[in-house]
């Protein structure tokens, strides 16, 4: 299995969050690739594997998976044979996942060390928010 097709690229950003594809296309419904849902917000994310991208036109296309307030829809984004992936999402997503981040990490007296901030993030830097997220709220006894 080519780890460059469209769905090995789902598959590994799926993998590294620990949760399944999330696909309905087989039952005739459009859906996100993945939902994972992380303390109180859904990451509602799109996973696109191509030469070029219009992140305008894909993350509008992604919104309309969005159900309701606590959705963060994120596009990520790898070049065909590429092994980098950016992570694009919407600056009041960004915002609400940094607060929320900010908060937890507050409450377990530790510091959120950042340099400057932006809207899109190199794939380890998300996977390291959604991480560090994870296991402070299991740390605390909370469901994931």
């Amino acid at each position: 299995m080519s780890k460059t097709n469209w769905k090995g690229f789902e598959r590994d950003v799926a993998r590294a969050l620990e949760v399944e594809r999330y696909s309905k296309t087989t039952l005739g419904e459009e859906s996100p690739d993945i939902i994972k849902y992380i303390g109180k917000y859904f990451l509602v994310i799109e996973c696109k594997n191509r030469k070029y991208i219009n992140t305008d036109e894909e993350m509008n296309e992604a919104e309309k998976y969005r159900r309701d307030k606590k959705d963060i829809i994120i596009l990520c984004f790898r070049k065909t044979n590429s092994k980098k992936t950016d992570v694009y999402m919407k600056m009041k997503d960004f915002k609400k996942l940094y607060k929320w981040l900010k908060e937890l990490i507050k409450a377990e007296k530790r510091y959120l060390q950042t340099e400057e901030m932006a809207v899109r993030l190199d794939w380890n830097d998300f996977l390291f928010m959604v991480k560090t997220g994870e296991t402070i709220i299991k740390k605390q006894g909370k469901k994931c």
